[in-house]
């Protein structure tokens, strides 16, 4: 990334904590905020992957508790708009989507305000086509009512589902998509 562009879109978020999340804030941030992400060609890209007891790739520091999850979130709830409702029915977040202390994120919403920057709707539609090359939008969708029980979905009525070939159900996103 060129600085001018890391100047303009703040950098790091200054509310993260330690490490993860950063990536989906600052991609979001690239794309929304006139920037583009390209694939260069004969690059490298490497990832440390970290083996259990194996001391040559420990980790030489330790993270808060939850705060990968609240990184996550943070980035989410900066850029997703009014998406976040449905962000929120994850499990991950359910959290803050049921009333949970929601971090403070003015500082990013003062950059997407200054740098006009555009609504997440632009993202999604921006990339629907990976998402239908990849399968991922279902033919059918139900919705089946339910709640959140001390971090348990359950169901609102006597009603199950049964599955009767060989598709499958899966819930993505607070909905049971047929596959």
């Amino acid at each position: 990334m060129h600085r001018n562009m890391w100047e303009y879109t703040g950098g790091y978020d200054s509310g993260m904590i330690g490490w993860g999340g950063e990536n989906v804030d600052q991609s979001l941030r690239i794309h929304l905020c006139g920037g583009e992400i390209m694939h260069a060609l004969d690059s490298y890209i490497a990832h440390m992957w970290r083996l259990p007891g194996d001391e040559k790739t420990k980790a030489k520091y330790t993270l808060p508790s939850g705060s990968l999850m609240r990184n996550r979130y943070r980035a989410a709830l900066s850029w997703f708009d009014e998406f976040i409702a449905k962000a929120e029915e994850q499990s991950e977040f359910m959290y803050w989507g049921h009333g949970g202390d929601r971090p403070d994120v003015s500082n990013v919403l003062d950059i997407k305000k200054k740098n006009h920057c555009k609504h997440f709707s632009y993202f999604l539609k921006k990339f629907k086509f990976l998402y239908e090359d990849a399968g991922l939008l279902p033919d059918n969708v139900y919705h089946i009512k339910a709640h959140y029980d001390n971090g348990v979905m359950v169901s609102d009525d006597s009603r199950c589902l049964e599955l009767r070939d060989k598709h499958r159900l899966v819930y993505v996103f607070g909905i049971v998509v047929y596959v």
